[in-house]
């Protein structure tokens, strides 16, 4: 059995998302994988061979880390009371979730999560991962979940991971649902009845920051001067308001002027790099649409759209950059589970 989950991008919206602003997302046309293949272990067996990874748990196993996470007083102390490799615990969490609360046979089983994307780079490669563990793991056992219940059991990978108990909130709908996606901590994730089609180029700008690092010097920002930095996280909700409405009318010159207008929103909160803005800068020269930073920040992955796709990509190559062009895949993870529903 194979299930895949698409990487995402964020349009507009991230950092602002966090104080409870909205945020848009895509689905984008490189994903992540999860392979499964029965064996007569008696265990799980999690294997990640692009990082050299692989566990096997047992039931015991399983209950006590389950055990250890329900009673949990802060996620940063789970992790950091695990004997796990932090790459593993993620889905080790998951797995546990899925066989104690929901009693899911996942035992006699191997499953090995690929990826098409590079790490770190701003694709949300982890939601992708976890997504797909989830669901490949939910379908294979037939455990009867909501979807809501599917997408919170995923998004504890990413709790884990990012030691956060917010986080994977839009990430892991948008891999879930595919499409685009909207989200703010009031009304939830809601799939946008869009068919927007969209010729992304995706424009690696050299290392970044961790997102931890990021959100935590916003954070700092926030609480040293709350009143300037809450207008400019307005001004970004107002990028996002104005971008799903330009959306909706199929007016991408309109939404990548607020690209544009939302990356420098970003910069002012420090959470740029040189490569970012130069990356912007060469978008502007060519014709671009619209160029912005996109995730974290603080270097990885700029997105840029425009009419004509080849000139960017020949004017970012030429600069330097690591390009990938793809689109905005419709269709998420969920699609594996329709004989369920």
């Amino acid at each position: 059995m194979e299930v895949y989950a698409p990487g995402s991008i964020k349009l507009l919206g991230e950092h602002a998302v966090i104080y409870g602003k909205l945020w848009i997302s895509a689905a984008i046309g490189l994903r992540a994988k999860a392979e499964l293949k029965s064996n007569s272990s008696g265990k799980l067996v999690v294997n990640l061979p692009d990082i050299g990874k692989r566990a096997e748990f047992d039931r015991e196993g399983l209950s006590s880390i389950y055990g250890r996470y329900s009673k949990k007083s802060t996620i940063k102390g789970y992790v950091e009371g695990s004997d796990l490799d932090i790459e593993i615990l993620p889905f080790a969490t998951i797995a546990a979730r899925l066989y104690s609360q929901y009693q899911a046979d996942i035992f006699n089983k191997e499953i090995t999560i690929t990826s098409e994307m590079r790490r770190k780079k701003g694709y949300a490669t982890s939601a992708a991962c976890v997504t797909a563990f989830t669901v490949c793991l939910v379908k294979a056992a037939g455990v009867r979940m909501t979807d809501g219940e599917i997408v919170d059991a995923a998004r504890d990978g990413e709790r884990v991971a990012h030691m956060n108990a917010n986080a994977g909130g839009g990430d892991v709908n948008t891999s879930f649902y595919g499409g685009i996606i909207t989200y703010s901590n009031s009304t939830g994730p809601h799939k946008a009845a869009l068919n927007t089609q969209m010729n992304l180029v995706l424009v690696d700008t050299g290392p970044k920051r961790s997102t931890a690092d990021t959100v935590g010097h916003v954070a700092d920002l926030y609480n040293n001067d709350r009143k300037h930095t809450e207008e400019i996280l307005n001004r970004i909700n107002d990028c996002s308001v104005k971008g799903l409405e330009c959306l909706k009318n199929n007016d991408l010159r309109g939404f990548g002027q607020l690209m544009y207008e939302d990356h420098e929103l970003l910069r002012q909160l420090g959470v740029s790099s040189e490569g970012l803005d130069r990356a912007v800068e060469i978008g502007r020269e060519n014709g671009a649409y619209g160029v912005k930073l996109s995730g974290g920040g603080g270097g990885g992955m700029a997105i840029a759209i425009g009419k004509n796709p080849d000139k960017l990509v020949a004017a970012f190559s030429k600069a330097g950059f690591e390009v990938e062009r793809t689109s905005i895949l419709m269709e998420g993870a969920r699609k594996y589970l329709a004989d369920q529903v």
